[in-house]
């Protein structure tokens, strides 16, 4: 069996819009309750054992900011 996908965000692209975590079909990701140094939330793992490397939310990421490998 595969290792679990990880999550790679390049904050300095991500505007914490959300897209990612809410076209998940599988909920493996979450918004962050806590800022960034830009003052932007996030996304971050919630459950990567649910991810199916579909690449929905690097797909509708408007600002290419989001990679699961």
């Amino acid at each position: 069996m595969e290792d679990n996908p990880r999550l790679f965000i390049n904050s300095r692209y991500c505007k914490g819009c959300g897209i990612c975590a809410a076209e998940c079909p599988v909920d493996a990701l979450e918004i962050a309750d806590t800022m960034n140094e830009r003052g932007y939330f996030l996304p971050r793992e919630l459950d990567m054992a649910r991810c199916r490397r579909c690449g929905m939310c690097m797909l509708m990421c408007p600002d290419f900011a989001i990679t699961i490998a």
